[in-house]
């Protein structure tokens, strides 16, 4: 029997180089399994996380809607009778008003609970500054969105109310952004107030 070592070669690294291949295959195969299994996992933390956000908007949307009603029913217009954009204006002043008290009462609640909870945790010995602020800083962000979504349903029905008297949508446009604008401007003194508040309260 011959031996021919240049086929025992080419045999030995075929085989080696098959071996080679799948494993290189399979390790592929491996990787490949590997991502798809992650894009599952991140894709269902995305729906997790996004029906989490429409959750939250939903109760947002709710709890505007809540506060809303508990500031009594809109006076009816006369339909038979054209108000002027005073007159429209004056015929929402009192649901503005009566949610701006509700807004600011629910902010002094807020404002005082923080203050009792900084105590009562600084008496225990368990008060952590940070946690404490960040979740009232929380708090007090949720309940601005509840606000400025009902802000923004009655500014909507002010509106709509103006242009069912046919008044000029460029007027209309133009008052709705000033009226905006000073509730945005009101909110933000009332927040340089809290905060100087609270540096007062831990100050003394």
């Amino acid at each position: 029997m011959t031996f021919n070592l240049t086929e025992t070669l080419k045999t030995t690294i075929k085989n080696l180089k098959d071996k080679f291949l799948t494993k290189k295959y399979l390790i592929i195969l491996l990787l490949i399994t590997a991502l798809a299994s992650g894009a599952g996992f991140w894709g269902y933390l995305g729906v997790n996380y996004y029906q989490a956000r429409l959750a939250e908007q939903e109760a947002r949307q709710q709890a505007a809607r809540e506060l809303l009603a508990s500031l009594g029913e809109q006076s009816p217009a006369d339909e038979h009778q054209k108000l002027s954009m005073d007159e429209i204006i004056t015929l929402y002043k009192p649901r503005f008003k009566a949610l701006e008290n509700v807004a600011l009462k629910s902010l002094e609640d807020l404002f005082n609970e923080a203050m009792e909870d900084y105590l009562t945790r600084k008496e225990r010995g368990t008060l952590d500054r940070m946690r404490l602020a960040n979740e009232y800083l929380q708090k007090g962000q949720r309940l601005e969105k509840t606000v400025d979504i009902a802000f923004e349903t009655l500014l909507e029905e002010m509106k709509a109310e103006l242009n069912s008297n046919n008044h000029a949508p460029d007027k209309t446009h133009r008052i709705k952004e000033e009226i905006k604008e000073l509730y945005k401007e009101a909110k933000n003194e009332k927040k340089q107030e809290l905060f100087r508040r609270v540096r007062e309260e831990l100050d003394s």
